[in-house]
């Protein structure tokens, strides 16, 4: 098999174009959860198309102009005017953005572009030819099938040493299963898989080591090299994300000017908060801080609310080397009033500054997460489920887990990059104020879809911080599986209570199983749980992370050790009693 063989370009050489290569291509489709109500108006997006490239002249090139079946996309993305697609713009140039990543490719480097694909852009089950023009004069064409891959790269990132990319890829076809023959990255056949045959619904993780630690953003193009086993066939599954050193996972929360005070930081820090969210206003205050071990979330915007909101340049200009400065948060909630357009505009004025720490928005309406997932390295979901009105208008107090398809949705577009969750604290425009049992199954449901980050919304009071300190401590101890880990493809095997919920994260450190109890009900004041008692599940061991000597129940600072057996590539778990939930450590 020829490594360097193109399977979702129609060709078997790799396609030059002066001194370009195409050295890849992929296309990924939308993912809307039947969950959420509001997607009953969904359709704004039909995927996402990624075509790989590298520069293999002596001088630096870019993207001019991008033609799909003949017809060219507009410089800017379509917009919308009061809430209508403008038609102004011909219908197969509706694309809610493309762009090229990077802008400039400088001699020796690889790139993508990449087309966030509108319901007018291109067709399901079929495939389209793009034209690539560069400033140069030179061009190429290309074509990729649009047909969904069930073989997907579903998580990406750099290990504690920096050094080792870690590549999750997640087979969800129900019979088919593939042999594994190459992992390409930038150009580099090499690395290893945690096995080398991915399983229906099965999951395995590459690992590709670097030839030094990665210092700095570094944009990663990859492509998956397998065999289907049923029919012989070749085939490709590829991305391209940027990846960021020193990965963390986020327990932070939002901040007023009043609260950067040294005492006041301290308590939070004690409570186990390592994240603040600072604007414009309490940006320079948070400085004064950055020597005590905290990150700090910037979000340089004008405000929460205002409908110029555009990226503060001086703000981004002076804190780019800042190392204090872990991520950059590009807009909060945009899509309540703004287009996709504005969000891409805005991206692109974020683009040219020198910064180069990961940015993030936090979205609304899981309808908008397919458009506008991949603009930013980081997609925060921002849905509470224990108070509020849904994108349609409904409340949304009746169903706790509401929170966590919000989660899945940010999860599954934000694919390969990260998702994070706001999740409700106590609130300061609250209608009501959530128990500690509602804010930890609100937390529970969010953390079974493999979110990377979590942010408070919003500063809990000094009385409040001991209930939060407890949450935190479990966040803290089970963040380091999350971060370098994935959720599991595979369904529960089975469990002795069809009530209670459980999801697995896999890392080559250990697991956690997330265990949510769905027998609850509504009080006047909130919601309550009936115990669930002598529950016992069974889940699927993977080869990422197979042997084991511990299984262990975490409460706050408290822990539990279970009881538990084997029997094959499957354990059987004790839980006991359930109340809201169960955070296990398998390790």
């Amino acid at each position: 098999m020829n490594l360097l063989a193109i399977f979702v370009v129609i060709s078997s050489m790799i396609v030059r174009s002066g001194g370009v290569i195409i050295t890849g291509g992929d296309w990924r489709e939308p993912y809307y959860d039947p969950n959420i109500t509001e997607n009953s108006v969904r359709g704004t997006s039909l995927g996402r198309m990624s075509v790989l490239i590298y520069n293999d002249q002596n001088t630096s090139i870019s993207a001019e102009e991008i033609y799909i079946g003949g017809v060219r996309l507009t410089n800017s993305p379509a917009f919308w005017i009061d809430g209508q697609m403008n038609k102004s713009l011909h219908l197969h140039s509706n694309v809610c953005w493309w762009r090229a990543n990077p802008i400039v490719l400088e001699p020796g480097q690889h790139g993508s572009i990449q087309i966030g694909g509108s319901t007018q852009t291109w067709r399901y089950y079929n495939s389209e030819t793009l034209t690539l023009h560069w400033n140069d004069g030179t061009r190429y064409f290309v074509t990729v099938q649009t047909v969904p891959n069930l073989c997907r790269i579903s998580s990406l990132v750099v290990d504690a040493t920096n050094q080792n990319l870690l590549v999750y890829i997640r087979n969800e076809h129900p019979v088919s299963a593939f042999t594994l023959e190459g992992l390409w990255v930038n150009g580099v056949v090499n690395g290893t898989f945690s096995e080398p045959i991915l399983k229906p619904h099965g999951m395995v993780l590459a690992t590709f080591p670097f030839n030094e630690p990665i210092t700095t953003a570094t944009l990663c193009n990859i492509q998956l090299f397998m065999q289907n086993i049923q029919t012989g066939d070749n085939e490709t599954v590829a991305d391209s994300l940027r990846i960021f050193p020193n990965a963390y996972f986020p327990i932070g929360f939002k901040t007023s000017s009043s609260a950067w005070n040294a005492q006041t930081i301290q308590s939070y820090s004690s409570a186990g908060f390592d994240t603040f969210l600072a604007t414009n206003e309490t940006l320079v205050s948070a400085m004064q801080f950055r020597n005590q071990n905290l990150r700090i979330l910037a979000y340089p915007g004008n405000d929460f609310g205002n409908l110029e909101e555009r990226i503060n340049i001086n703000m981004v200009n002076e804190y780019a080397e800042s190392s204090s400065v872990s991520t950059w948060m590009i807009q909060n909630l945009p899509d309540n009033n703004r287009s996709v357009y504005h969000s891409w505009e805005t991206m692109n004025q974020f683009r040219a500054t020198p910064a180069t720490q990961a940015t993030v928005s936090a979205l609304f309406c899981a309808t908008h997460y397919p458009e506008w997932a991949q603009l930013v390295d980081i997609l925060c979901t921002d849905h509470f489920s224990v108070e509020g009105t849904n994108c349609d208008g409904k409340t949304y107090f009746d169903r706790l887990e509401i929170a966590g398809f919000y989660a899945r949705a940010a999860k599954r577009n934000a694919e390969p990059g990260h998702a994070w969750a706001w999740s409700e604290l106590y609130l300061d425009h609250a209608w009501i104020e959530p128990s500690i049992d509602e804010i930890r199954s609100q937390l529970y449901f969010q953390l079974a879809q493999g979110i990377k980050g979590v942010l408070w919304w919003s500063s809990p009071a000094s009385d409040q911080l001991a209930d939060v300190s407890e949450l935190n401590t479990e966040l803290s101890q089970i963040s380091k599986y999350f971060l370098y880990g994935d959720i599991s493809p595979s369904t529960l095997t089975s469990t002795t209570d069809s009530y209670i919920q459980v999801e697995t994260i896999v890392s080559p450190m250990g697991m956690v199983m997330v265990v949510n109890n769905l027998d609850y009900y509504r009080n006047p004041f909130g919601y309550d749980w009936i115990t669930r008692s002598d529950v016992a599940v069974t889940i699927e061991i993977f080869e990422i992370f197979p042997k084991f000597s511990q299984v262990l129940r975490l409460e706050g600072s408290r822990t539990e050790n279970l009881k538990w057996q084997t029997q094959g590539n499957l354990v059987t778990i004790a839980l006991g009693d359930v109340d809201v939930g169960a955070i296990v450590l398998i390790v």
